[in-house]
């Protein structure tokens, strides 16, 4: 009974950060669904799913996202995990990294380092995208920290690399 309480817990919780942006009950529901597709597809978990999407919905309009777009970004991101050989914990643990990296404007410190050692495959993403992006500037997984200190993963790079790179990933 207890994870029952738990699973309708996190649904709730979710249907709640999709309201935030002031969809109408028969939308939330329907990007409830979509997430959940995800999840299972990905075998990731719900929660951490649904709040890579919230975050990169807050941004949506900087970063001029779609929301089919921001659906494929949260399943690419799902999905590299599997691909690094990530457990589900440290995938859990370095969606929420790489969330506020979303919410904080940079990927850098904490947030960068926990996606370069739990997900090369995502890393690798930005790193390419970084390199077409700015071909004067060494880019190279190497490289990301100096990248990330300097402020330049933004997470429009990084939506773009995740959502242009998103073909190889998967």
């Amino acid at each position: 009974i207890k994870r029952l309480i738990g699973y309708a817990d996190t649904w709730k919780l979710i249907g709640n950060r999709i309201k935030v942006f002031g969809d109408e009950l028969k939308e939330v529901n329907h990007i409830q669904s979509q997430l959940f597709k995800i999840a299972q597809r990905s075998l990731s978990d719900m929660e951490a799913t649904a709040v890579t999407y919230s975050r990169l919905r807050r941004g949506a309009k900087e970063l001029n996202l779609e929301h089919k777009e921001m659906l494929q970004i949260t399943e690419t991101v799902a999905k590299s995990f599997i691909v690094s050989g990530s457990t589900a914990k440290e995938a859990r643990n370095a969606t929420y990294q790489l969330s506020q990296a979303f919410g904080q404007g940079a990927l850098r410190g904490d947030e960068l380092r926990s996606i370069l050692e739990m997900n090369q495959v995502l890393a690798h993403a930005i790193a390419k995208e970084f390199q077409l992006l700015e071909p004067n500037i060494d880019a190279t997984i190497g490289k990301l920290v100096e990248l990330g200190r300097k402020g330049l993963l933004t997470p429009e790079v990084i939506a773009l690399a995740i959502f242009r790179q998103g073909k190889d990933i998967e």
